[in-house]
């Protein structure tokens, strides 16, 4: 593969713009992410269980828990109003 490089102020990002936009076309892009929250077979392949709650393993050493979920409900509790302020 050639490389090609162009020096700084040398004028040739006209040259590079018109290239990207004869080259590169939304059909590229949506072909190519069409997918893209399925991933490649071995992540389809990871075993999960449907639920709108991360079921936290204790046990593991890779992903903990934070402290600030500890004692938060499951249901957010909504908005409260808000009185007195200035």
């Amino acid at each position: 593969m050639d490389v090609v490089r162009f020096e700084p102020g040398s004028g040739h990002s006209t040259e590079i713009e018109e290239t990207l936009l004869k080259s590169l076309n939304a059909e590229m892009f949506v072909s190519r992410y069409a997918n893209v929250s399925l991933g490649p077979k071995e992540w389809q392949e990871i075993k999960t269980e449907e639920s709108s709650i991360y079921d936290w393993d204790s046990n593991s050493t890779y992903v903990k828990k934070p402290p600030f979920f500890e004692n938060m409900a499951d249901d957010p509790e909504g908005f409260k109003p808000i009185k007195d302020e200035r």
